[in-house]
């Protein structure tokens, strides 16, 4: 085996991709997938992408070397059309992917686990699963509601009892929920995300006079981030110089801007919508504290793009946080639902700013000890290899 192994390093893989949403839509999982493609593609293999067609994205192209490929008769707007959605990648996965030549395929929870795993037995290829957390039945229900709710747990279920050759978890955490539901051990492989430190490098940012505490993410239920508007009428009591960025899209913005001004802290407060990844970490660099109040983290991407910038970070601790910050040295971890607790860190990072300094620098070595996509591709580059040439040695 070892043999084989080695014999495939001398050759380029070609890897099919099957992400459950790709780009324009914008968050962890999507960032994972595009910036492992273009690493891989760095590192000489061939590329290929299924995704469906969005507004203004609906032909196939080549991105940085990356083969995308747009199923589906009709654009589908966002994430919210799950069923259009489910139906285009379940059949567009498979009649596609018939048609393009692959050593190994690579499948995202949720939806398009199940329709890969048939490609890949009609082309008996093997598959790595990808798994950036475990929702389980009642978050999904709590999360999506009743319908879509079920819909989701029955098919995170169904793709739990299936076999792949491989499956990557991006954190310890996410590993342990897959045990619990029956993965094997042996088939499982906890590798971390990362962040590209030479394009974050490039980018110039001046921070401002007023102190900034920001929030990067979807504006969804399991956010939490009426926790971080709570916690900050609290901090704008004791320091009114403070103010609040809010970045980021998502079903509950008019929600959240509504409580705010319940709250009486909307003047304090802006609420940015989607922005480029070039402004991001520019606000980033700026932001005096990133907050991330999330009680569901498989990893905790935006934390590590903070930590690259050099900023302090907030985060509850439970699930990827936990790996991801170093408690009081890069940051704080706070209990999960506790605004006073996230107002009383916030006040700590924002009236000292020596123990900002110190945490800025330890968050900058930590990102490049461990979270670069280099290092990200690397390991996943040697899952491949040793993959295949595993499923090759047993036919």
């Amino acid at each position: 085996m070892e043999g084989v192994t080695l014999l495939l390093q001398l050759m380029k893989l070609r890897v099919l991709m099957c992400p459950e949403y790709f780009y324009p839509q914008v968050g962890g999982g999507e960032v994972w997938f595009w910036q492992v493609a273009r690493h891989l593609v760095k590192r000489g293999h061939e590329v290929h992408i299924l995704t469906y067609k969005h507004p203004g994205y609906t032909t196939d192209n080549v991105i940085e070397g990356i083969h995308i490929h747009r199923l589906g008769p009709f654009p589908i707007r966002g994430v919210q059309p799950y069923f259009r959605r489910a139906l285009i990648q379940g059949i567009g996965i498979i009649l596609y992917g018939l048609r393009i030549e692959f050593d190994i395929i690579q499948a995202s929870q949720t939806l398009p686990l199940i329709p890969a795993k048939i490609l890949s037995i009609l082309k008996k290829r093997p598959i790595v699963a990808v798994y950036h957390d475990v929702y389980g039945y009642h978050f999904s229900l709590r999360d999506k509601g009743v319908i879509k709710g079920l819909i989701r747990g029955s098919l995170e279920k169904m793709t739990l009892n299936q076999e792949y050759n491989g499956v990557i978890a991006v954190s310890n955490s996410t590993k342990s929920k897959l045990v619990n539901y029956g993965v094997s051990r042996n088939k499982l492989h906890v590798i971390y995300e990362g962040v590209d430190l030479e394009y974050i490098d490039s980018i110039n940012s001046d921070k401002k006079s007023r102190l900034l505490i920001l929030y990067v993410g979807r504006l969804v239920a399991h956010k939490c981030i009426e926790d971080l508007l709570d916690s900050f009428k609290i901090v704008q009591k004791k320091i009114q110089l403070a103010r609040l960025m809010i970045v980021g899209t998502g079903p509950r913005r008019q929600e959240l801007e509504a409580y705010s001004s319940q709250l009486g802290i909307e003047e304090c407060i802006q609420f940015t919508g989607y922005v480029s990844d070039k402004k991001k970490y520019q606000l980033m660099k700026q932001a005096d504290v990133l907050v991330l109040p999330s009680v569901m983290e498989g990893f905790g991407l935006v934390l590590i793009e903070a930590m690259a910038c050099g900023t302090p970070v907030i985060a509850v601790d439970l699930g990827g946080p936990k790996e991801v910050v170093s408690d009081n040295k890069t940051g704080f971890l706070v209990s999960p639902r506790q605004p006073k607790e996230i107002a009383e860190m916030i006040l700590i990072i924002l009236r000292n700013h020596e123990l900002r300094q110190v945490m800025s620098k330890d968050a900058r070595l930590r990102v490049e000890d461990f979270f670069t996509w280099e290092k990200t591709s690397e390991r996943i580059e040697s899952l491949y290899y040793k993959v295949v040439a595993r499923a090759r040695g047993s036919t």
